[in-house]
């Protein structure tokens, strides 16, 4: 935050976006697969897709070792006048880890079999909401720069369970996840430093800064 007194600083706007996300393995595939496994078992146990070996495929999809998705969005917007900005930046982060039911893996309708198993996503998932309004001034000329950001920090936290077999991975049915969150809010301030030591020593050549935060 020490930067915004900084001589010479331009005033201007920001909006940033950017998104990630990570598939390890064939979690996804899996849980697809096993769906319509299931859609077609409840029409004609034991006839087509429906088959012991193909549900066991799709379970072995699901359940190796370190699955799991990641996904991950961000934005920002900022505009900086003089010494001051004003900012909203905005943090998602959801992920998804299996559990896997190798018990009712029949290709049937009765006890023991596919409608009954019980493999599903287990999602949890955290936004962060920062928004404040930082400042930075020169100290008496001595290239010491003193800035801080004021801001409010809104967190959310939810959790989730997607079962497999009872809805369809591939449409993002995640309704539940918003009904099973926690929110708080926190103050905060940054606090930071800079030295920009040119300006105290007109002769040094380049411009080093150091800066603490």
């Amino acid at each position: 935050p020490a930067g915004l007194g900084q001589l010479y600083n331009e005033n201007g706007f920001l909006v940033e976006f950017g998104a990630r996300g990570e598939f390890a393995g064939a979690i996804l595939e899996g849980a697809n697969d096993l769906h319509k496994i299931q859609q077609a078992c409840s029409v004609s146990p034991g006839t087509g897709i429906c088959q012991t070996a193909n549900i066991n495929a799709a379970l072995t999809k699901i359940g190796q070792p370190n699955n799991g998705a990641l996904l991950e969005l961000g934005g920002l917007v900022a505009t900086k006048i003089g010494r001051v900005v004003v900012f909203v930046d905005n943090q998602g982060h959801v992920g998804a880890t299996p559990e896997v039911d190798l018990t009712n893996t029949g290709a049937c309708q009765d006890a023991g079999c596919i409608n009954n198993n019980q493999s599903k996503l287990v999602l949890r998932g955290a936004n962060f909401t920062a928004f404040g309004l930082g400042y930075g001034h020169e100290i008496l000329e001595t290239g010491l720069i003193l800035g801080a950001n004021f801001k409010g920090i809104v967190g959310k936290v939810g959790y989730d369970e997607l079962r497999v077999t009872a809805e369809d991975p591939g449409n993002g049915s995640f309704s539940n996840f918003k009904d099973n969150t926690r929110s708080s809010f926190q103050p905060g301030i940054d606090l930071g430093l800079l030295w920009d030591v040119r300006e105290t020593f007109p002769g040094i050549p380049l411009r080093p800064r150091i800066g603490i935060v």
